[in-house]
């Protein structure tokens, strides 16, 4: 599967992916969910995600502001 360059390069002698194109549909409609079902499942869960996200972010940076202050003191 991988060969050696003279420059000790190592390179792939065939590009074969690691899962086939197939394999994430039939996945997700082996249970007889379409694909679309599965997609607008995770659109669906972005907008309570989303706040969520920014408020870990938020609360980090406000924890960050605070020991800095302190340190400064």
């Amino acid at each position: 599967m991988f060969g050696l360059m003279s420059a000790g390069a190592i390179v792939a002698d065939e590009v074969s992916p690691s899962l086939p194109s197939d394999t994430l549909i039939t996945w997700a409609t082996s249970n007889g969910e379409s694909l679309n079902q599965v997609l607008a499942t995770i659109a669906g869960l972005t907008p309570a995600l989303l706040p969520v996200a920014v408020g870990c972010i938020a609360f980090r940076k406000g924890i960050g502001f605070l020991f800095s202050i302190l340190r400064g003191a």
